[in-house]
């Protein structure tokens, strides 16, 4: 197995992928998912169960993504 090939995939990867994942907690919070919004309607429940969606969501994604790669590379001959 190419093991730069995969320490090179995981150290982009991985702190790319959290920063996606964390990207609605890490906005201001009058900005929501790239709509501006109240601080009133930021902490509503609709919007916090959306973040924690797109959290779920996003997690489950990049997950099977970097797994589909990681396999990729293991069916790849040297």
């Amino acid at each position: 197995m190419y093991w730069i090939s995969v320490l090179f995939l995981i150290a982009m990867f991985v702190p790319l992928s959290l920063s996606l994942i964390c990207m609605p907690y890490l906005t201001r919070e009058t900005v929501s998912f790239g709509v501006s919004v109240s601080e009133a309607v930021y902490h509503s429940a609709p919007l916090r169960r959306m973040r924690r969606q797109y959290v779920w969501a996003s997690s489950v994604s990049y997950g099977v993504l970097l797994i589909a790669c990681l396999l990729a590379m293991l069916t790849v001959p040297e």
